[in-house]
């Protein structure tokens, strides 16, 4: 049987040795890693090991496209708008954009909706992972025209924002001796978006049909499933007219429609949380020991996901959150995927629907099996109807833009009295103009995605305080919670008051001086009971860290925080 074996050589200054990284087997579409063997060209005998033999299923031999070689982007290289992308779109895709996220090609732009056959092997391969990593029992699995339908999105390397993709010299031996060239274009993975009907079985002995959206990305170390989505819902729920929030002549929202509100012994008690994780700090340069930092890690995962069951809100948008190749957990072993470090701390507790959305990939291309990606998430205790999301302007001329593609994730939730809410996470960029653009774009995306009842949060580190240009803007669409719910006054920037530093700042934990993590609403009626609510939470260090001398987040004898940042709250009624 055929076997692709690539080796690369990252010698930059004429040597002629090769180092031992990775066997790729490239097939299909599935990219596996094994460990590589071989000396050097310069030993007499030199040898190139072939891999084992693995299922035929999954070897179906595709050429490899020669596209134009990598073009850095020059200073001066004109911003770029906002592009809307839903993963779960049916039909020819239109979508123009020339990324998926920051880093990864566009690969559907000329009509190609990406659609694998349920029946075929990939098809049934996909399916048979995800029933398992998600426990289902795949013989429940309603077949129609419409269920299952399948996705695949490879992750293609670009670094000039998507005008090439990136491509590497490389070298395949077919018999373990013969060696020839090739150019590699530069894969990561792929990530597969499914949604399919399932039947479930109700305490009554009837059955009920719920629909799943998952989004899956493939594990090249370990071959697994990462689960990036699973929002399930009854069939009906997801039925929903989505209508644009009207505007007066002056661009300020008007009156909410009432369509679909609930009176008032229907409206319940809602939480809703923003916290930004601070990805999967503490970086490696901070402990000699790899074990010391996962150690570590581990206990700020488990002091994190312990603020957020005491305060049990019942969604919860997250920031920072990360596919990290370098880092495990404690809880989860090997696993890479921050989404499963959380999930495996809140699933326990009722949050059982959640979706990522990476919005940037961190690539080193002397390290090809090295995969970083970051971006925001959802986890709701109610059932997630329907997601998508709006990758922000970017200025690749600006030093504190280039490097981090932003993006928003949108998800409707309906809630247990039937009211439907948008929810929309997201993390600003470091540069203030894109800032100024992005909460423009995000302000035309709430309002043109919310459903009837017109009921929206927007919440996230938006790395901007309140008397910028950026949250003025949004406070003139939306309400700023802290204010008009909570109650609360504008604390002053750096101030000194014991008080603000304990209750109204958000960043940083260690030495909280501003308030640059929002909740803002849109249709959410302030309660004539003054039972609204709004707080800032996590303050505390681990119970045994709290007396360490250091100081500073990334001092390695410092108190331990859960994060950078301080969650906040909001609790009204809906």
């Amino acid at each position: 049987m055929p076997v692709v074996i690539v080796k690369m050589r990252f010698n930059r200054h004429g040597g002629a040795t090769w180092r031992p990284l990775v066997n790729l087997l490239i097939c299909a579409h599935w990219v596996l890693l094994t460990p590589v063997g071989g000396r050097s060209r310069r030993d007499s005998g030199a040898t190139m090991h072939t891999m084992a033999t693995i299922p035929v299923a999954l070897v179906q031999p595709r050429p490899l496209a020669e596209v134009p070689k990598l073009v850095v982007p020059l200073d001066g290289v004109a911003d770029f708008p906002a592009f809307y992308h839903n993963n779960f779109h049916t039909g020819p895709y239109s979508n123009k954009a020339p990324i998926s996220f920051g880093g990864i090609v566009n690969n559907l732009k000329d009509g190609d909706d990406g659609a694998v056959d349920p029946e075929s092997p990939e098809g049934q391969s996909v399916l048979a992972g995800l029933f398992k990593e998600l426990q289902l029992d795949q013989s429940m699995l309603v077949k129609s025209e419409e269920s299952p339908r399948l996705r695949r999105i490879p992750l293609r390397v670009t670094n000039d924002h998507g005008r090439n993709g990136l491509t590497m010299p490389a070298y395949y031996s077919m018999d373990g001796t013969a060696i020839h060239r090739f150019t590699w274009n530069v894969t990561l993975g792929t990530n597969y978006w499914v949604q399919f009907v399932l039947n479930h079985q109700a305490d009554t002995g009837k059955l009920h049909q719920m629909k799943h959206s998952v989004g899956t990305s493939i594990d090249l170390r370990y071959r697994s499933h990462n689960i990036m989505q699973h929002t399930h819902c009854p069939l009906a729920a997801e039925e929903e007219e989505t209508v644009e929030v009207e505007v007066d002549p002056d661009g300020k929202p008007s009156a909410v429609s009432n369509k679909g509100k609930s009176d008032g012994p229907n409206t319940q008690e809602v939480r809703i949380m923003s916290y930004n994780v601070w990805n999967t700090n503490p970086p490696h340069w901070v402990y000699e020991s790899r074990r010391e930092r996962v150690d570590r890690y581990g206990e700020r995962m488990d002091l994190l996901c312990q603020y957020i069951v005491e305060a049990n809100p019942d969604i919860v948008a997250f920031q920072e959150v990360r596919f990290d190749s370098g880092m495990v957990d404690t809880k989860t072993g090997k696993s890479n995927f921050q989404m499963k470090h959380l999930s495996a701390r809140l699933q326990e507790h009722g949050y059982s629907h959640f979706v990522w959305q990476p919005a940037m990939l961190y690539f080193d291309p002397t390290s090809i099996s090295t995969r970083v990606e970051e971006g925001a998430a959802i986890f709701s205790k109610h059932p997630i109807t329907h997601t998508d999301y709006l990758l922000l302007p970017r200025y690749l001329d600006d030093n504190d833009d280039k490097q981090h593609q932003r993006a928003v994730v949108h998800a409707r939730v309906v809630l247990p009295n039937g009211e439907k809410v948008d929810v929309f996470s997201t993390h600003l960029s470091l540069c203030e103009k894109a800032r100024d653009s992005s909460v423009r774009a995000m302000w035309d995306f709430v309002r043109t995605n919310t459903s009837a009842s017109g009921k929206a949060f927007l919440l996230g580190d938006l790395n901007a305080e309140p008397q910028s240009a950026a949250m003025k803007f949004l406070s003139e669409k939306m309400d700023d919670t802290w204010l008009v719910h909570g109650g609360q006054e504008e604390p002053e920037p750096r101030s000194k008051d014991p008080k603000l530093r304990q209750d109204s700042f958000t960043f940083p934990s260690d030495d909280p001086k501003k308030r640059i993590d929002y909740i803002f609403a849109h249709g959410i009626e302030k309660s004539e009971q003054g039972k609204d609510k709004i707080e800032v939470l996590g303050q505390a260090p681990t119970e045994r860290t709290k007396g360490d001398p250091g100081h500073g987040m990334l001092d390695k004898d410092s108190p331990l925080y859960a994060s950078d940042h301080r969650a906040i709250m909001l609790t009204v009624e809906i």
